[in-house]
């Protein structure tokens, strides 16, 4: 158990525990991975980022719901102010971060995420059932901080250029060139111009987090630790992995461009874009 992951072995051993709310938070990948399994881990409860936990009014997929809305979809799957929370995905790490970053920036304390997630549950040897667990209780979870790790566009186009600020773009360093398309349709090529490269595959192995040592390596070739890390995806989820694996890492000054590529690259605006 860290500050941000819990094993399979530490899920198994606690999950019966009266306090413990798991959370599935699976979503079909875009590109790359594909992890069908079917299996839900017992006591899990359905953290739906698609079409629940996200805003429906906007044209971009993912983005944050609204506070009053999450709030209360929080409070409709039981979770209370002393809940641990502990969020998984199929594939291994996916979208949990994303759940994990959401639920974390309303300044819920227990949050992790089950690093390896279901794939390591199963190989485990770990039971599974096929539906969720009912919720009997509406539970009491509040806002307690001001958010802090989400910013939009105009925040971005305020900071990117900063010396003290570098953008992370986590999708694959074909699309980060212009070489490969995106699989969204009326979106440009290329990147956030000063934006660096970082795959979220590049953090995982074996659909879990690499170890401490190794992420600290890694981050120290990209950014001072004092620098504020803006982290950009397609849809600002995979954004969400190497945005945890840089707080795994020490670097505390973290923030996920909520819109990403969807929102910087969309044809319709006139945010800068380099192929560079």
């Amino acid at each position: 158990m860290s500050n941000y992951t819990v094993s399979s072995h530490w899920l198994f051993s606690n999950i019966n525990n009266n306090n413990i709310i798991v959370l599935d938070a699976s979503i079909k990948p875009v590109t790359g991975m594909a992890n069908n399994i079917d299996a839900i881990i017992p006591k899990a409860k359905r953290f739906d980022l698609k079409n629940v936990f996200s805003d429906k009014e906007s044209k971009y997929d993912h983005m944050l719901p609204k506070p009053n809305m999450f709030i209360n979809e929080l409070q409709k799957l039981g979770i209370n102010e002393d809940s641990v929370v502990v969020v998984y995905d199929n594939q291994g790490v996916y979208s949990s971060p994303r759940a994990w970053f959401m639920i974390k920036d309303i300044g819920h304390k227990e949050v992790y995420v089950l690093d390896g997630g279901l794939p390591k549950w199963i190989e485990n040897g770990f039971s599974t059932c096929t539906e969720y667990t009912n919720v009997a209780v509406t539970g009491n979870i509040s806002v307690k901080d001001k958010p802090r790790f989400f910013c939009d566009a105009n925040y971005l186009q305020e900071h990117y250029n900063d010396n003290g600020c570098n953008v992370i773009d986590a999708r694959s360093e074909g699309r980060f060139l212009g070489l490969e398309p995106e699989p969204r349709e009326g979106l440009k090529s290329g990147h956030i111009p000063g934006s660096v490269s970082l795959s979220f595959n590049k953090v995982i192995k074996d659909g879990a987090f690499l170890d401490n040592r190794e992420l600290k390596a890694m981050f120290s070739g990209l950014a001072d630790i004092n620098q504020e890390l803006i982290f950009s995806c397609g849809s600002g989820i995979t954004s969400c992995i190497p945005a945890m694996a840089a707080l795994i890492a020490g670097y505390n000054n973290i923030k996920v461009y909520d819109g990403s590529w969807s929102e910087w690259g969309d044809t319709q605006n006139n945010y800068p874009v380099t192929l560079n």
